[in-house]
C-alpha cells in the first residue's frame, strides 16, 4: 500500500521534462513504486521487480501536466517534511486552508478544484489566468474571494467572517424583497378579479414579510468593518480587499480607496 504526501512549492523547469508548467504553486507526491530487476528476472527465469522511491509532481489548476520520476537527493533535502512524513508512513496535511474547510464554496466547486489539482485556498488565490478557463464559469471571482480571504487573514483582520455574513443577509434581504414584491402583486390581481380595493384586502402576510426585510437589514447594518489604524500604508491591492467589505464600487486608486474608507469612518 503506498502512501501518498503532498507539498506546495514550485518545481524548476527542468523537472518537468518538457512540458510547460501552468504556474502557481505546485505540488507533489511521494510514493513507492517497482521497476524490474533485469539481472534477477535472467536468473530466476521469470519478472522480478524491486521497490524504488518515487516522486509525482502536480501543477494546480492544471490536470493535464503531470511528471513522475524517481526520487532525486535534492527533493528529500527540498522537502523534509514530507519526505519524513512518508518515511514514516504518514499522511502529510499541506499548509495553509484547505478548500474542504472554506465555507465559501459549493461542494460542487470543491470537487471541480481537486480535480484541477487545487487543494488549498492559497493555491486557489496564486492561481495563473490561463488555469482560470480549465476551471470554468466563475473561477475568477473565486480567485478574487480567495486573494480576500488571505490578504484579510494576513492583516489580523478579523472581518472575512463577517464580509460572508454580510453576503449572505444581503442575498436574504433580496429574496425577501422579491417575495414581498410578487405577494402584493398576486394581491392586487386577487383584488381586481373580486371587484375589492386592494386595501380591503388581509395583508398580513407581506407586512410580516416587509418587517422581517426591515429588521435583516438592521442587522445587516450592524455588522462593524475593521478599519486598521495605519490603512493608508496599506498596498491598493489591500486597500481594494478592504474596500470590497464596504461597498460595491470599483476602487481605482489609492487615493480613492482612502476616501472611500474616510467616508465610511465619518471623516471629512
Amino acid at each position: 500500500m503506498s502512501q501518498t504526501h503532498y507539498f506546495t512549492r514550485d518545481v524548476p523547469m527542468d523537472e518537468i521534462a518538457g512540458n510547460r508548467p501552468s504556474g502557481g504553486n505546485s505540488m507533489a507526491k511521494f510514493y513507492a513504486g517497482q521497476v524490474e530487476d533485469k539481472a534477477k528476472s535472467e536468473a530466476l527465469g521469470r519478472p522480478a521487480y524491486r521497490t524504488i522511491d518515487m516522486v509525482q509532481i502536480i501543477i494546480p489548476g492544471d490536470n493535464g501536466t503531470v511528471v513522475k520520476r524517481r526520487v532525486k537527493p535534492s527533493d528529500k533535502t527540498r522537502w523534509p517534511k514530507q519526505w519524513e512524513a512518508y518515511q514514516k508512513m504518514q499522511e502529510y496535511i499541506p499548509e495553509g486552508t484547505l478548500i474542504d474547510n472554506w465555507p465559501r464554496l459549493t461542494r460542487g466547486q470543491i470537487e471541480d478544484l481537486k480535480y484541477n489539482n487545487v487543494f488549498t485556498v492559497e493555491q486557489l488565490a496564486e492561481l495563473p489566468d490561463e488555469a482560470l478557463g480549465r476551471l470554468g464559469l466563475g473561477a475568477r471571482r473565486m480567485r478574487e474571494h480567495a486573494k480576500a480571504f488571505i490578504e484579510a487573514a494576513a492583516n489580523g483582520a478579523p472581518s472575512a467572517h463577517l464580509v460572508e455574513e454580510n453576503e449572505r443577509m444581503k442575498n436574504q434581504v433580496s429574496l425577501l424583497s422579491a417575495q414581498v414584491a410578487d405577494l402584493i402583486k398576486k394581491i392586487e390581481i386577487y383584488a381586481g378579479k373580486a371587484g375589492e380595493k386592494v386595501e380591503d384586502i388581509d395583508v398580513d402576510a407581506p407586512m410580516m414579510m416587509a418587517s422581517e426585510i426591515t429588521s435583516q437589514k438592521e442587522k445587516a447594518s450592524k455588522t462593524v468593518i475593521e478599519i486598521p489604524d495605519d490603512f493608508e500604508d496599506m498596498t491598493l491591492v489591500q486597500l481594494r480587499a478592504l474596500c470590497s467589505k464596504i461597498t460595491d464600487e470599483k476602487v481605482l486608486s489609492k487615493a480613492h480607496a482612502i476616501d472611500v474608507i474616510n467616508e465610511y469612518r465619518g471623516v471629512e
